[in-house]
């Protein structure tokens, strides 16, 4: 039988990896089709897992296959867990799904990418100055930002 080549990734980077998104080690070992303890042998460092398998982690996760290979994790910290997204009016939704938590962080990856080409163009950031109350027809809101978007242009 041939060997599998293991993917000799960081363990803290899947450690926080897994983290982004706060998949349990159940969760994931369920998804791959390994035992837990595996699972933690690799965040620790004392097994690695094959190419395969860490492919399917980038996967799951949602990061790049190279991000494993990263010295350490990134220092930037997200917003995601600063910021209470799921607030209607003053009350609570409940917690966030993993598909919203994944949005959520597309969406902020993509407007940090924004800002920095802004900043590198030496272009003003324009500040979302609207307010749509939760009440507000899709039709309303849609024209409140286009209407926005027209003047900030």
């Amino acid at each position: 039988m041939e060997k599998s080549i293991p993917a000799i990734v960081t363990p803290r980077v899947l450690q926080r990896a897994r983290g982004l998104d706060r998949i349990t080690v159940d969760e994931i070992a369920n998804k791959l089709k390994v035992d837990a303890a595996k699972v933690e042998a690799w965040e620790k460092g004392d097994e690695y897992p094959t190419l395969p398998q860490a492919k399917s982690l980038a996967k799951q996760y949602r990061v790049p296959f190279a991000y494993f290979y990263l010295p350490d994790t990134p220092q930037k910290t997200k917003r995601l867990n600063k910021v209470d997204y799921k607030t209607f009016g003053n009350g609570s939704i409940g917690e966030m799904s993993r598909e919203l938590r994944w949005f959520l962080r597309d969406v902020e990856e993509r407007r940090d990418t924004m800002i920095e080409l802004y900043e590198q163009n030496e272009m003003e950031l324009v500040p979302l100055s609207i307010n749509i109350l939760v009440d507000t027809v899709e039709d309303m809101f849609a024209a409140q930002i286009r209407e926005f978007l027209i003047s900030a242009g």
